[in-house]
């Protein structure tokens, strides 16, 4: 039985994606609490065709999607340089999904910081020296949630993929104010983000948000701003995409200074 568990495990894990439903109740079945329920005497073929039954059920009509890592993505985009930024180890990778009824957010990582301009040119990248150093570069993935391949830009609706900062209303502290750009480009039915914006990191004393929402700007009824605590949720009761995702960005490399300069800019006095 073991061997069996471990055969059903690796092929839901490799080759599906099936509906969260049945991948329960095939798990539950293989990891022991199913047969724990079975008849003592059950013999061994009644059992194996009770697993099969249950694998028939959870062939999807789509493969599962590999997604690709920030590197490959940066590469597919055509910029070498910061793909090889990806693979330093200031890179911080992620790969959190967040599950909505049409799409799948998934956050695969980030790189930020001001010494990735050095970082890059020990990689001997050429183009490394056009790539302005304090800066952020995030990387999303978009998928159909029913496992279906994207297969062009205009299969999906516009979003939005903006930096977010505990204390500011994002409103006010988002992609547009952080001098924030990107590329997209649908993938092997994927569709890819690669954003870049001032370096957030700056702010990693604090809370720091990536959320994501459909449209060409955040919408400011996703998210919930608590003016007391500065705190940033996803607001209760919305019925459309809004993921948010905390960047577990290391405290010491927060920069107060360049923080409030950036602040200022923001809100003039």
């Amino acid at each position: 039985m073991n061997n069996i568990d471990g055969i059903i495990k690796s092929a839901l894990a490799a080759e599906y994606k099936s509906p969260q439903h049945i991948n329960n109740r095939v798990l539950w079945y293989a990891d022991g609490k199913g047969r724990a329920k079975m008849k003592k005497n059950m013999k061994f073929k009644q059992v194996f065709a009770a697993l099969a039954i249950i694998m028939c059920l959870a062939v999807p009509t789509y493969a599962a999607i590999k997604l690709l890592t920030p590197a490959q993505v940066a590469k597919e985009l055509g910029n070498d340089a910061i793909a090889a930024a990806f693979e330093t180890e200031d890179a911080v990778l992620i790969d959190e999904t967040q599950e909505f009824d049409d799409y799948n957010v998934t956050l695969l990582g980030l790189v930020s910081g001001k010494t990735l301009s050095e970082k890059m040119r020990e990689s001997e990248m050429a183009e490394a020296e056009s790539v302005p150093a304090d800066k952020t570069y995030c990387v999303i993935a978009i998928e159909n949630a029913d496992g279906s391949p994207i297969t062009d830009i205009t299969d999906t609706p516009q979003f939005c993929v903006s930096p977010f900062v505990k204390g500011y209303s994002p409103v006010f502290v988002n992609i547009m104010s952080l001098n924030g750009g990107y590329l997209d480009k649908v993938i092997n039915g994927v569709r890819y983000r690669l954003l870049s914006c001032e370096n957030i990191e700056i702010f990693a004393d604090t809370t720091v948000y990536i959320g994501v929402t459909k449209g060409m700007f955040p919408d400011r009824a996703a998210f919930t701003f608590d003016e007391t605590t500065g705190e940033i949720t996803r607001a209760d009761g919305y019925r459309d995409m809004n993921a948010l995702f905390e960047l577990p960005f290391d405290s010491s490399k927060a920069d107060g200074e360049k923080a409030a300069e950036i602040i200022a800019r923001i809100f003039p006095e």
